[in-house]
């Protein structure tokens, strides 16, 4: 599991983050009604990359952990994932909303797509710049791990 976990993280981080990036594309660009489509495929892909790295990720996380002490560090791996997500959610969600007007939020929401599309833009940058480095984290632990 060791080296192909790692490989799994870095392909499904660098999944995550391409996929992001994606999205952030499909909403500015793709026609109206091609939007709901490009879009499903693009968070998809993101589910997918997601899917590739979790698993892996915490498999690695407790390897070196010894049998006795296993499922503290388990439930202690699973509550720093969850605070994570908490603090990530908090800054995707100040993102979005930090280049938003208050004209831009009251009203109906399609009234104004271009406004929702660039927070929509900026709170997938800020997703696409954490699994960038997370990415990049797990790259430089795969190539120190060959290497040994």
């Amino acid at each position: 599991m060791s080296r192909a976990g790692r490989l799994l993280v870095v392909g499904g981080t660098a999944l995550v983050t391409a996929s992001s990036f994606a999205l952030i594309l499909s909403a500015h660009e793709a026609p109206r009604g091609w939007l709901i489509l490009a879009t499903g495929i693009t968070a998809a892909a993101f589910g997918i990359g997601a899917g590739l790295m979790m698993t892996p990720n915490q498999a690695l996380a407790v390897e070196h952990i010894p049998v006795e002490t296993g499922s503290t560090a388990g439930g202690l791996f699973q509550t720093l994932q969850r605070v994570g997500s908490a603090i990530g959610m908090a800054i995707v969600t100040l993102a979005f909303y930090s280049v938003l007007t208050p004209a831009d939020i009251s009203g109906p929401a399609g009234r104004d797509y271009p406004a929702f599309a660039g927070a929509f833009g900026w709170g997938m940058a800020a997703i696409a710049a954490f699994t960038a480095l997370a990415c990049l984290v797990a790259l430089i632990d795969a190539v120190r791990e060959r290497r040994h």
